[in-house]
């Protein structure tokens, strides 16, 4: 049985010229990203040059559709006709409308003359992009890189 007060910690400790005291720097694989939740730079820690990566990217695994290391997408985006879902507008205008089989058409006025152009739905929508990031913790991100 250990009695606790009797055992001893050790520890190595290495000093520069100076005699400061200094901590070795550990040596991390290339290609190893770290995560910190401060602004510290690994290249004062860590043995080898790091690269921070760029702001505001989020990290996904990779697959055979996204191979390691590769850097896609957008923090936002725009809608285009085709992502929008089929759907139509329900229309008021003026002039004789009828409506059949759930679509619009065009008459004439009473006297069967000057069929009305005018008969449209309006305008919705501004085409502003828009923010597709998900809940987020956020981190400063560093690459080994040599």
């Amino acid at each position: 049985m250990h009695n606790n007060a009797n055992l001893m910690k050790k520890r190595v400790l290495l000093e520069d010229i100076q005699g400061n005291e200094i901590y070795p720097r550990p040596a991390l694989p290339i290609g190893f990203i770290i995560f910190l939740n401060n602004a510290l730079d690994p290249n004062t820690y860590f043995i080898g040059t790091w690269e921070k990566i760029e702001e505001e990217t989020f990290f996904m695994t990779a697959s055979s559709s996204y191979p390691v290391g590769q850097i896609s997408g957008s923090n936002e985006v725009t809608l285009d006709t085709e992502n929008i879902p089929p759907h139509r507008h329900q229309c008021s205008g003026a002039g004789n409308t009828a409506l059949k089989n759930g679509s619009y058409t065009l008459m004439s006025d009473v006297n069967g003359q000057n069929p009305r152009p005018d008969f449209y739905t309006g305008y919705t929508g501004e085409g502003q992009p828009f923010d597709i990031k998900p809940k987020r913790y956020t981190v400063n991100a560093w690459v080994r890189v040599s």
